[in-house]
C-alpha cells in the first residue's frame, strides 16, 4: 500500500505534528508499507537519512507569500499545492493520505478525490492564530487577525473534504466544533501516543547529562522543554523561580525562539543569571529528561502537551498548566500523577516546586504515576494500525 503524509515542515523535528509524522512513517514502514512525504524544499533537511531508510519525497517549492498577498496566503498556497500537485500525478494515487497541515487535506482531496484522506491537525486556526498574538509587533498581530477569515476559509474545506478528522483530546475536539459543527460525525479523538522506550528513567542518562552541563548530583534541576515564545510561559517559570527559597537548585530552560533575549534578560534582572540556563534545542532530549528532577508545563495555550508526556515517560515528578484550558491537563489529577498550577501565579508555582524538593516521597509518588500514565496508552503502532484501517474501510 502506497501512504502519503503531507505537511509544511518534515525535519527537523519542530513540535509535536513532526513528531507524529516520523513515528507514524516508521510504522507504516515496517508494516511494509511505501511512504511518500509530501513538503516544500525547505521543510526538511539530511533527506538523505530517511531516504535510506525507506522514506520517498515529493518536494515542492515554497509557497510562502509576502504582504499583501501574505493576507490570503492560506487560499494561495492551497490554490499552487493542488496545481502542483496535479501536475506531479503519478499513474496510480495514493493508497491512503494523511495530512497534518489544513492546506495540505485540502489540496490533496481536491486532487485524488477518490483516494481516502485523513486530517490530523495540531490545534485549530483559532488557537494557532491566538497563539501568535503571543508577537509583541502590534503590527504584526494586526496582520495575523485580518489574514485569520482566509484561514478559517480553508480550514473549512479541510474539514469538509477529509473523510476523517483525527485529534489528540477532547479539548482540541471541542475548539475545532466550535467553527466546524458540520464536521461533528467525523472527528475521532486518537490519545497521543508517548515513545515509553526512549523516554525512561536512566541513570546513564543521568550521569551523562550532569557531568556534560557540570551539575552536581545534589542540585535540583527543574527543567522546562520548548519553543522560547510568549505562550509557552517560561516568564512564569522565572518568576516563580525569583520566589523559591534557598537550596541548592537549577532551572534550566530547553528551546529556541524570538522570546529567547527577553527571557534571558528577565533572568538577569531578576539576579538569576546563575541560577537559570539556556540550552537550544536537542535530538537528546531524553538524556536531558533523565538529569533532571522537576519537571514544568507553564503553558498558557497548548492543544496537547508532547514534552509533558515525554517527561512523566521519564518518571519525572511534573506540574502542569491549569486553568486556561490546557490540553494535557485535562487527563491528569492534581497529587496524583501531576502538579497543577495556575500559568498566571509565579507564587503558586514557586509552592509547588518548593513541595516537589522537599517532599521526595511525593515527587517520587507523582514520577511513578506519571510512568505508569504512559504506558498504559496506546502505541504508536496501534495509532497506524487505527488510521489505515478506519480509512480504507470509510474509502472502501
Amino acid at each position: 500500500m502506497h501512504i502519503e503524509l503531507h505537511h509544511s515542515f518534515f525535519a527537523p523535528i519542530k513540535g509535536g505534528q513532526e513528531t507524529r509524522m516520523h513515528a507514524l512513517a516508521r510504522e507504516f514502514l515496517r508494516d511494509g508499507h511505501r511512504v511518500t512525504v509530501v513538503v516544500p524544499v525547505e521543510g526538511v533537511d539530511q533527506r538523505g537519512i530517511y531516504e535510506s531508510a525507506g522514506i520517498q519525497f515529493l518536494l515542492h517549492p515554497s509557497f510562502w507569500t509576502r504582504a499583501p498577498k501574505s493576507l490570503i496566503e492560506p487560499v494561495l498556497y492551497a490554490s499552487a499545492l493542488t496545481k502542483f500537485l496535479r501536475k506531479k500525478h503519478r499513474p496510480e494515487p495514493p493508497d491512503l493520505v494523511l495530512c497534518f497541515n489544513y492546506v495540505y487535506a485540502a489540496a490533496a482531496k481536491r486532487v485524488w478525490p477518490r483516494s481516502p484522506v485523513g486530517f490530523l491537525p495540531g490545534a485549530a486556526i483559532w488557537d494557532w492564530h491566538s497563539s501568535l498574538r503571543g508577537h509583541r509587533n502590534l503590527l504584526t498581530r494586526a496582520l495575523l487577525n485580518l489574514k485569520l477569515p482566509a484561514a478559517l476559509f480553508i480550514e473549512r474545506q479541510a474539514m469538509s473534504l477529509a473523510e476523517k478528522i483525527y485529534v489528540e483530546g477532547q479539548l482540541l475536539k471541542s475548539r475545532m466544533l466550535r467553527f466546524h459543527a458540520a464536521a461533528k460525525d467525523k472527528i475521532s479523538i486518537l490519545p497521543a501516543p508517548v515513545d515509553t522506550c526512549r523516554f525512561g528513567p536512566s541513570e546513564e542518562g543521568r550521569r551523562r547529562m550532569r557531568n556534560e552541563l557540570r551539575i552536581t548530583e545534589n542540585t535540583k534541576v527543574i527543567l522546562g522543554v520548548g519553543r522560547l515564545d510568549r505562550n509557552k510561559n517560561f516568564e512564569t517559570l522565572i518568576r516563580a523561580a525569583s520566589l523559591v527559597a534557598g537550596g541548592q537548585w537549577l532551572v534550566l530552560i530547553v528551546g529556541k525562539g524570538s522570546e529567547g533575549e527577553n527571557l534571558r534578560g528577565l533572568s538577569s534582572s531578576l539576579g538569576l543569571s546563575q541560577k537559570v540556563r539556556f540550552l537550544d534545542h536537542r535530538t537528546d532530549i531524553e538524556v536531558v529528561y533523565s538529569g533532571s528532577d522537576i519537571f514544568t508545563h507553564p503553558s498558557i495555550l497548548e492543544s496537547y502537551g508532547n514534552v509533558a508526556l515525554e517527561a512523566m515517560a521519564t518518571g519525572l515528578p511534573c506540574i502542569v498548566s491549569k486553568g486556561r484550558k490546557v490540553g494535557i491537563s485535562y487527563e491528569l489529577t492534581d497529587g496524583v500523577n501531576a502538579l497543577l498550577a495556575d500559568p498566571d501565579d509565579p507564587r503558586e508555582w514557586a509552592a509547588r516546586i518548593e513541595l516537589l524538593m522537599k517532599d521526595s516521597h511525593l515527587s517520587r509518588k507523582l514520577g511513578q504515576e506519571a510512568r505508569k500514565f504512559c504506558e498504559a496508552r496506546p502505541h504508536w503502532k496501534d495509532i497506524a494500525s487505527a488510521l489505515s484501517r478506519d480509512l480504507l474501510d470509510r474509502g472502501a
